[in-house]
């Protein structure tokens, strides 16, 4: 499950350029970012949630948001390594505000709206 998502954080025409991917391991670096994000999203549910046998996994869903974000930013500054790092600014700032957003919907007990 992890290997086609880690492999997708990232355009395919980026190593295809002619700067090259800044960082080697392109793949790799998206299957670790996999990882770790479910990692840490098991230990969450694990230790922190009410939920009797809650799952911390990165949805599909996200995958095409992150391409968009990542060519949004290679259209702005090109290749190269300060793409990568507003890159990774803009995931974890998505990150957090997602989070920040779902925490709410719980905090303030608003499940029903979703469903």
């Amino acid at each position: 499950v992890g290997i086609p998502f880690g492999a997708s954080y990232f355009p395919v025409e980026w190593s295809a350029s002619e700067s090259g991917f800044p960082v080697p391991g392109k793949e790799a670096l998206g299957l670790r970012m996999f990882l770790f994000a479910t990692m840490v999203g098991q230990f969450v549910f694990t230790f922190k949630s009410n939920f009797n046998n809650g799952v911390g996994l990165q949805m599909v869903e996200n995958v095409p948001f992150c391409l968009e974000l990542a060519r949004i930013v290679i259209q702005e500054q090109g290749y190269g390594l300060p793409a990568l790092s507003t890159l990774f600014f803009l995931f974890g700032l998505s990150s957090v505000v997602v989070g920040t957003v779902f925490y709410l919907l719980g905090k303030f007990e608003y499940g029903r709206v979703v469903y």
